[in-house]
């Protein structure tokens, strides 16, 4: 996916919203006001300024995404997105409106509209929007730059099925999850 939508930028919208800017995807990040994206926008430069101070990460990668990185109030901006992941506070009604708005200004009908939630059923998330099958549940780990993801229970045979979970730590080994089982680092 090359455009991204991150909403919310807290200490953990803002660690996605930098991975995804890593890794070269478009990135819009939302946030409610001036003031929480003035924030979230320097915990970020912040963050690409200590990874490149300390030599993790080359001056011209952590300027590439810079560049990628686009901030704003206005949720339209997320129109044109192919993913958007929702990473505002852990507040059920906050996050129905959240994925309300996003059904309304995604264009794309077959756009993945994600959310960190670590608490409150996707399903819930996913009902409050007219393609419930396009939901799903993903956990990112920023210290091993990995992501699980879940699909909500919901189904669409023109839906594609993103990956259960997939990616590689800095040491390149291989963390995985499943509804099932965990594998990788502290798995039992």
């Amino acid at each position: 996916m090359e455009r991204i939508g991150v909403v919310g930028c807290g200490l953990m919208g803002s660690g996605i919203a930098e991975i995804c800017a890593r890794a070269g995807a478009d990135v819009v990040v939302i946030e409610r006001d001036a003031d929480a994206l003035a924030q979230g926008q320097t915990r970020i430069e912040r963050s690409l300024d200590r990874a490149s101070s300390s030599g993790k990460l080359p001056e011209d990668e952590a300027n590439r995404a810079r560049g990628n990185l686009t901030f704003s109030e206005d949720f339209a901006t997320l129109s044109d997105r192919e993913m958007v992941i929702e990473a505002v506070a852990e507040d059920e009604n906050l996050k129905i409106d959240v994925f309300q708005m996003l059904d309304a200004v995604v264009k794309d009908p077959q756009a993945i509209l994600a959310t960190n939630t670590s608490s409150i059923p996707i399903i819930k998330l996913a009902m409050a929007t007219k393609r419930p099958e396009q939901v799903i549940g993903m956990h990112f780990s920023i210290r091993y730059r990995c992501c699980a993801s879940w699909r909500s229970s919901l189904r669409s045979s023109r839906a594609p099925r993103p990956p259960i979970a997939s990616t590689s730590t800095p040491a390149n080994r291989s963390i995985s999850a499943s509804s099932h089982r965990r594998t990788g680092p502290g798995s039992s």
